[in-house]
């Protein structure tokens, strides 16, 4: 009667096990997906602005190591010489990039409107997408913040059913000795 008791709690505990470890490997997958929508969302904002990371060391670094180049860029067809500190040119360009498509844009869609309201719809539609990024960011990090948890709830009721079967068994094996 003892041998089916500890078959009984052995089966259960390898289901409960089994269990644990399935729920395990889905809140492990579902944090990389989210990992990896986090990290889609920084490379997004990093593209969009620049690294503030690299604002602040721009702020902290002394006046004279910050030297300026010259980058002429092309905004909807026109050049403009910009400044940047030396080494940024080509993401300063990149982000020109970024702009003229979306000023371009709004001149397809709207017509030429000036390039002042051009250039602040540009600043609007980018304002818009960073926004939408920012919110997709605090879902993703609100998410994996979510999953670490659930993942510790069921890390806890593993080990405490493996610390219910170790002390069933050990309660059997005194009952049979």
């Amino acid at each position: 009667e003892a041998d089916g008791l500890f078959d009984q709690d052995r089966a259960k505990l390898a289901a409960e096990l089994d269990a644990a470890r399935a729920r395990e490997k889905d809140l492990e997958a579902a944090g990389a997906e989210a990992s990896a929508a986090l990290g889609r969302a920084i490379v997004e904002i990093r593209a969009a602005l620049g690294s503030a990371d690299e604002a602040e060391d721009v702020e902290d670094a002394p006046k004279e190591a910050c030297a300026v180049a010259q980058v002429t860029i092309e905004i909807n067809g026109r050049p403009y010489v910009v400044g940047c500190e030396n080494g940024q040119e080509a993401h300063l360009a990149e982000l020109a990039r970024l702009f003229d498509r979306q000023v371009r844009q709004v001149s397809q869609d709207v017509g030429q409107l000036g390039e002042t309201r051009l250039f602040l719809m540009g600043a609007l539609l980018l304002a818009d997408e960073l926004s939408d990024v920012k919110l997709r960011l605090a879902q993703a990090q609100s998410e994996l913040a979510r999953m670490q948890s659930d993942q510790a709830r069921v890390e806890v009721r593993a080990v405490s059913a493996l610390e219910g079967a170790a002390k069933r068994i050990e309660a059997l094996a005194a009952r049979s000795g």
